[in-house]
Formats: structure tokens, sequence, C-alpha cells
């Protein structure tokens, strides 16, 4: 009987082993999983058209960063505007695309065919008239992200200001990143592009959003005012907001990113 009893009671002891080995990994992932959040920063680009939709991204509770384009008519007010509804805000650098006019880029873009003085200029120009500024992101730019000569300028002022760049990612070839490392600037890349006709393709993108930051502890979303994006991208965004907002998501602004420093990209190492 004895003997019995002890069997048991090994066995007990051995279940209970092998449980705690299965459970206790586990529980130490659900803890992780809870302490460590992942985080997921909006871009919404081209404020400073006086677009109607405007409005509608004024009055997300979301938090996000507004790319404001520099020279146009409601570039100040709408940085105003934005930046009294607690929004951040970073300049939208317009650059020269390997297909497109010039025209599209207004008074102060940036083209290979610009002297370093006057590049400088256009940059300094398009900064003094977003005062709250704390980061640039390229407007088209596919050939300047490509052009060293320029993307030095760039990251040389970026660094004197302590600004972040943000890497829009419109060419596959883009330099970017050499140079925020040559200059020690923090730096990020854009993960996904938002925007959609369809309501339900843009709630898709933002969930891939947050599957893409679940595996990498962050992403960053960009998306745009008016007629690429507008109404349709902001009742997304809303809408998502709300379903993830009391999960083991955070939806952060740009600056809020690079303060993590455990995602925020080390150019040092």
């Amino acid at each position: 009987m004895l003997i019995i009893c002890a069997n048991k009671m090994r066995l007990k002891l051995y279940a209970l082993i092998l449980l705690s080995g299965f459970l206790l990994p586990m529980m130490v992932k659900v803890l992780k999983a809870e302490s460590n959040p992942c985080y997921v920063a909006i871009i919404i680009d081209d404020f400073g058209n006086g677009s109607p939709d405007t409005k509608d991204f004024l009055e997300l509770e979301t938090k996000f960063t507004a790319a404001i384009m520099p020279s146009l008519e409601h570039t100040e007010s709408d940085a105003e505007a934005l930046k009294n509804c607690g929004k951040e805000i970073i300049l939208h650098m317009p650059m020269q695309p390997h297909k497109g006019k010039k025209s599209w880029l207004g008074p102060n873009g940036l083209t290979t065919d610009l002297s370093n003085e006057q590049a400088k200029k256009n940059i300094y120009d398009s900064l003094a008239q977003l005062k709250y500024a704390v980061g640039i992101n390229n407007h088209m730019g596919s050939k300047i992200m490509e052009d060293e000569r320029l993307l030095d300028i760039l990251f040389k002022i970026a660094s004197e200001k302590n600004l972040i760049v943000v890497d829009s990612k419109t060419t596959p070839k883009s330099k970017a990143k050499m140079f925020a490392e040559k200059y020690n600037v923090k730096f990020f890349e854009r993960d996904m592009f938002i925007d959609s006709k369809d309501i339900n393709k843009v709630r898709e993108n933002l969930k891939r959003t947050i599957e893409i930051a679940a595996k990498k502890n962050f992403a960053i979303a960009i998306g745009h005012v008016g007629p690429a994006g507008g109404k349709i991208t902001a009742r997304a965004i809303k809408e998502i907001y709300d379903e993830y907002k009391n999960k083991n998501v955070k939806f952060v602004m740009l600056s809020e990113l690079a303060k993590i420093k455990s995602v925020a990209i080390n150019c040092n190492r």
C-alpha cells in the first residue's frame, strides 16, 4: 500500500514538473507581451493644401504626425490648427521624382539642378515656415532620395536642428539610411501606405501595419489628406483606433517613437 501511494505521489510530482515546464514559458510570454506593447506611428501627408477633409483629421482622437507642404496658401494656418489640436508637425519636403513636373514641387522644392547653396536655402526657408516641426519626410522624391549630394545637405541640416527624418520609401534605391548613420540623425522608414478608395482596404492596411509592429515592436504608416486619402482614411483610422486602443497597441506620434530607445533605429550600432 505504501509503495502504491509513493508511486502515485511520484507521478503527481512528475506531472507537476512537466506542467510547470509548459506553463511557465507561456506565462513569461504573456507577461512580456503585456509589458511590451507595440507602437504604431501614423503620418498624414499633404497638409497645407486647404483640403476640406483637413477637419476630419483635426477631429481624430488618434495621435498622428502631420506632414505639411511648404509655400502653400494654407501651410502656416494648417500648422496652427494642427498644433492647437495637439497634433505633431513635420515638414513634407517636396523633392524631385524620376518622373513628373518640377511645377508639382512649388518654389522651394529640391531638384538635382540646384547648387548646394540654393538647396540649403530651400530647406531652411521651408523649415522657417513650420516653427513647430520636429522632423522631415519626403514628398515624392524618388530621384532625390538616391542623390548623395543632396542627401548629404539634407541630413546635415537635420543633424544641426536635431530633426527626425522619415524616408517615405518612394524608391527601393534610397540612400537615406547611409546619411542618417553619417550624421547620427534619428531615422525611420515607412512600412505601409494605407490609402485606398475602399475603406475596407484602408482598414486592412492599418491592421497589416499593426501586424508589422507586433513583429518588430513598431511600424510607421503613411496616409494622405485630400483626394489620395481624405475622409475615407480619417474614418478608417478612427475605427481601427477604437478597436485597438484598449489592446496592447499604442498609437504614438513620431517624436514619441524616437524617444523609445528600444525601437528607434540606433545609428551608432
